[in-house]
């Protein structure tokens, strides 16, 4: 198991140990695509992509269990 002070080296200030009331506000993701070798990640914009989502996925069997998992 970890001690304090393994953890102590990882973080670049020490740990004060102290309880926090309020955790203070995380920061939003930034909207911009993700762009790899393979693949975009992009957010989703129902202008750009809804007419290409429902023609990939009505057009057949296979392309309706697209939205199986997507909940």
């Amino acid at each position: 198991m970890n001690k304090p002070s393994d953890y102590e080296a990882i973080f670049p200030r020490p740990l004060s140990e102290e309880k926090l009331e309020k955790l203070p506000p995380a920061l939003l993701p930034a909207r911009v695509p993700l762009v790899g070798t393979d693949v975009t990640l992009e957010s989703m914009n129902a202008q750009l992509h809804a007419a290409e989502l429902y023609e990939a996925s009505h057009g057949s069997a296979e392309g309706l269990r697209m939205w199986d998992y997507l909940t």
